[in-house]
């Protein structure tokens, strides 16, 4: 995983009010430690992101972690569920610009 630069005092002020935390492996991964999970295993990382405190506690947070080619993670309600990820061939992709926002946008 790639080391990525978050500060941890603005993400402490605003994950109380995330309902929904979507990134990537190296994101999850840098959280992690900024908040020192002590843990460098994928699944923990979501599990413990998700069971951070909330204000609104009526529902329970989602944490959706994209691994590249390998499988999307998503917690939810106490367990992580895996989705595949289709392969493309490497000459169908013109442009990777915005992936991440057009998975998230859906």
């Amino acid at each position: 995983m790639k080391e990525l630069t978050h500060p941890k005092e603005p993400m402490q002020k605003v994950l109380p009010y995330c309902d929904i935390i979507v990134g990537n492996s190296d994101e999850a991964a840098t959280l992690a430690k900024n908040f020192e999970f002590n843990t460098t295993e994928l699944h923990d990382m979501i599990r413990m992101l998700a069971d951070m405190p909330k204000v609104n506690e009526k529902r329970k947070r989602i944490v959706i972690i994209t691994q590249q080619e390998d499988p999307v993670l998503v917690y939810s309600e106490g367990k992580t569920t895996e989705y595949p990820v289709l392969p493309i061939s490497p000459e169908d992709i013109v442009d990777t610009n915005g992936a991440g926002d057009g998975f998230v946008g859906g």
